[in-house]
């Protein structure tokens, strides 16, 4: 985590950038699971140990998604080989010179990134895919309902409705990716179906087709899947990305609350504390003090008392009010 100073003319400018992953566990790789608990207590820390108030700390732009661990048997280098495109927009290696990195689809406010995480965190894991998408304006999110029209704060990452809405917009950018296997039994297709898995396999025909047209290849895609008795990628990352996002954001909504700072003690509410502190005491002698005080009466206001209390014998001549404030007649004992 980089923090930054930038000196402006009306004032100063404090920047945080980096990852709250790897911040959170002290420099090492982001490689494990990283719960919303621990984003809370994340944040926790930026506020306790650097004096950062986390209500009033902007989001310029930000990444998320998850570590998934694929079916046994599929390996990431392969499975990440299998991306053609994110709707229109085709995939490019994230870095040309380390092709085994990963792929990108980059659009104007937003990116779809997924590599093999075992290979970027060289941690030997063979299985380990990280699927992501970077924010690049924040408003971008207006669109689904986040926070319209309002600046990102911290405090917003804590926010279940907010963490849900992440996770559906990360299930729809998975939904929306095209994905091909290298290799399959091209035998089982008619060569009619043969073509348009080669067209299928190629990120220009996605860019250049019409939606109806792409809609129309999606489903002959599936069709083609399921002739090839064959599960499609796409559906095996989305059902993937879904029960991991699940996992890592269910939490007790008490979790998410960041901590006030105490507040000094005034004069009434340690008046108010050690009347409550009494009241303790009473209840708990009840008895005792029932006996020894036994002219103490307590009855909350517009109550009214359901017994009248007990009368010494006396004689003379004595009025008493009912509770519904009704006089009855004199009478003598």
């Amino acid at each position: 985590m980089r923090f930054s100073r930038t000196h402006g003319k009306l004032k100063t400018h404090h920047t945080i950038q980096g990852s709250l992953h790897r911040f959170y566990r002290r420099g090492k790789e982001n490689d494990n699971d990283y719960t919303i608990a621990q984003v809370h207590e994340t944040i926790q820390r930026l506020q306790d140990e650097h004096g950062i108030n986390p209500a009033k700390s902007k989001i310029v732009n930000f990444e998320f998604g998850v570590n998934i661990t694929l079916p046994p048997g599929q390996d990431a280098q392969v499975f990440q080989k299998y991306l053609v495109s994110a709707h229109t927009k085709a995939f490019e290696k994230l870095n040309p010179k380390r092709p085994a990195v990963g792929y990108i689809a980059e659009f104007n406010e937003f990116s779809i990134k997924i590599y093999d995480k075992g290979y970027h965190a060289q941690t030997g894991a063979t299985d380990q895919l990280r699927v992501e998408i970077k924010v690049n304006r924040t408003r971008w999110l207006d669109q689904f309902g986040f926070k319209k029209g309002a600046d990102l704060f911290l405090t917003d990452l804590l926010n279940q409705d907010n963490i849900k809405i992440l996770g559906d917009i990360l299930l729809l950018k998975v939904r929306s990716l095209i994905l091909t296997p290298r290799e399959v039994d091209m035998k089982k297709l008619s060569p009619k179906q043969r073509l348009t898995f080669y067209e299928c396999r190629d990120a220009r025909s996605w860019e250049e087709w019409t939606s109806k047209q792409r809609e129309r290849k999606r489903e002959q895609l599936a069709r083609i899947f399921k002739k090839l008795n064959q599960p499609d990628p796409v559906d095996v990352l989305a059902r993937l990305v879904t029960e991991k996002w699940q996992e890592l954001t269910t939490t007790p909504a008490q979790v998410l609350e960041i901590r006030k700072p105490r507040q000094k003690v005034s004069i009434s509410t340690l008046i108010v504390g050690g009347i409550r502190d009494i009241l303790s005491i009473l209840k708990i002698h009840e008895s005792f003090f029932t006996q020894a005080l036994s002219y103490l009466v307590y009855q909350p206001r517009g109550i009214p008392l359901s017994n009248s209390p007990p009368l010494p014998t006396c004689v003379g001549v004595r009025r008493w009010i009912d509770e519904r404030c009704n006089s009855p007649p004199l009478s003598k004992r």
